[in-house]
């Protein structure tokens, strides 16, 4: 082999080299992801604009479910395990104890039902059941 066809095919080596790498490298970058899934008796999905890795986008979507499940074992009225559901079982007339995002959720609710005088009534349920759309419908 000549000095310039060595040149050659290593140049063609280096640059299928490269090509591979970019190729691997960009197989493993999605461009405007979605996640989504199921909670609170829907659906949900959450579109992120640009470009993410795979294995952040895995991360990402794992944070997304765990907080989902958070929010619903504090706040879901079909859960009868959850805060507002005890909350709402509980005879007790004293104090009783919140999580700090359950507490802000009750006190920006009243806030808003001050603010709108009433019109805003955090204390639906017994109604949504009523009209059948509640979690202890009589339908």
């Amino acid at each position: 082999m000549t000095r310039p066809q060595i040149i050659r095919t290593l140049i063609g080596l280096a640059l299928i080299s490269f090509l591979g790498v970019g190729g691997y490298l960009r197989s493993t970058v999605v461009i405007n992801p979605v996640c989504w899934g199921e909670t609170m008796g829907t659906s949900y999905s959450v579109k992120i604009t640009g470009t993410v890795k795979d294995q952040e986008l895995e991360k990402l979507s794992e944070r997304i479910e765990a907080e989902l499940a958070t929010i619903n074992q504090q706040m879901s009225t079909w859960d009868p395990a959850s805060e507002i559901s005890k909350f709402n079982a509980s005879k007790e007339q004293g104090p009783h104890h919140l999580s700090e995002a359950f507490a802000q959720v009750v006190a920006q609710s009243l806030e808003l039902s001050k603010s709108t005088h009433g019109a805003f009534d955090p204390t639906l349920n017994p109604l949504l059941n009523l009209w059948g759309f509640g979690s202890q419908s009589e339908n």
